[in-house]
């Protein structure tokens, strides 16, 4: 998958490149499925980052960590990669 926005491609070759900045662990995509309740749960105000804090729910998209516990939002096309700003997933 291939995100666009009007400014910045993240093709699955930067993709390969990014990691969870706490952990080191590999990033992928969210499934639309599970993006899908992330979106609804942040509208909700049920989400919450790593910091604590209510997530926005103005992300397109996430990046999830290869454990599946913490995800980082996308916004504008650019990944919000900041160990606070993760997104607890479990």
């Amino acid at each position: 998958m291939n995100l666009r926005s009007d400014n910045l491609m993240i093709t699955d070759d930067i993709l390969s490149l990014l990691v969870c900045p706490e952990s080191k662990q590999r990033l992928h995509w969210a499934e639309s499925p599970a993006l899908e309740r992330l979106k609804l749960s942040a509208q909700a105000g049920d989400l919450k980052t790593v910091g604590g804090s209510p997530v926005s729910p103005d992300f397109e998209s996430v990046l999830v960590r290869e454990d599946g516990k913490v995800g980082y939002p996308v916004r504008g096309g650019i990944p919000i990669l900041l160990i606070d700003q993760g997104i607890l997933l479990s």
